[in-house]
């Protein structure tokens, strides 16, 4: 019987034909055979379906095809696929750095027992200008560093450089509710259940572009604190942890009122500022979103 792979790499794709030769490209040229390519085209309109099967012709990887169904719906296909021993996310506009399995591998054989393997990465403008981001992480217990994850962003996590052990996803998939931020739950669950360790290199490219789905401003309003309920859902997380749901929720909501205020809905977004303060009062400490809050009334 054949050995199972020690990673699956899946890489989703809606609309990106342009950029996921690249993305694919990245992975195929890790080194070692001991991991499996998982490819999940979640029904783009654009020519992704020939640039895929093109890219098998002298290629070996999986190719899964669906209705469009959303980026949370199309993870959890390519989990169901997948039988790698951990699992690694890979955004169809980035790619992975050179040697990124090898170190990943080298950390697995010193620390077997980490669910959460969390490495670094370079941020790729469209100027052209690269700038790296490395983890780190000061702090032991569950509750700091979900906290450093989610309120202090001290500890930045992203798809590409982080490899997630398959048992993670034994009880919790990606929140198909969630039209996008589906990661964030995800890496929460994972960081405050299983333990974690850093690799302190870059170990992905990450393309910044404009149009993400995170500047949309209907979207935000509509996953809004969905997001936080998912988060700190009973028994999801350790029940220390839930100690952090007010100043949470206090944060997706001033992020929020910066996001509307922006979009020049200034009504909408004073009401979230002081949604903000009402839930967590110390949130008024944090004096740019007060001089915004104030500015907005001018």
């Amino acid at each position: 019987m054949a050995q199972l792979p020690l990673f699956s790499i899946i890489i989703p794709t809606y609309n990106y034909a342009i950029e996921v030769p690249r993305a694919i490209t990245s992975v195929l040229d890790q080194t070692g055979n001991d991991w499996e390519l998982i490819v999940v085209n979640d029904g783009s309109t654009d020519n992704t379906l020939e640039v895929l099967e093109d890219l098998k012709k002298n290629n070996s990887f999986i190719v899964s095809n669906q209705k469009n169904s959303g980026p949370a719906a199309t993870r959890n296909k390519g989990i169901s696929l997948s039988s790698g021993k951990y699992l690694i996310f890979l955004d169809a506009d980035d790619e992975m750095s050179e040697d990124a399995l090898q170190h990943f591998r080298e950390a697995i054989k010193k620390q077997p027992e980490v669910g959460v393997f969390i490495g670094g990465h370079d941020s790729i403008y469209p100027s052209g200008k690269i700038k790296q981001h490395l983890p780190k992480l000061k702090v032991s217990t569950n509750v700091e560093i979900l906290k450093a994850y989610l309120i202090d962003k001290s500890l930045a996590i992203s798809n590409g450089p982080t490899a997630m052990r398959r048992d993670i996803f034994s009880n919790y998939l990606y929140p198909e509710k969630l039209r996008c931020t589906e990661d964030i739950p995800v890496f929460a669950y994972a960081i405050s259940n299983f333990k974690i360790a850093i690799i302190s290199r870059s170990l992905a490219r990450i393309h910044k572009h404009d149009d993400s789905l995170r500047h949309d401003t209907e979207l935000a309003q509509e996953v809004g604190l969905n997001l936080v309920d998912e988060i700190f859902s009973n028994g999801r997380i350790p029940n220390e942890c839930h100690k952090l749901k007010s100043e949470y929720s206090s944060l997706r909501l001033l992020s929020l009122f910066r996001t509307l205020a922006l979009a020049g809905k200034t009504h909408l977004a004073q009401e979230n500022y002081k949604k903000a303060i009402r839930i967590y009062p110390k949130s008024i400490l944090n004096l740019s979103y007060l001089r915004k809050f104030l500015k907005s009334y001018f």
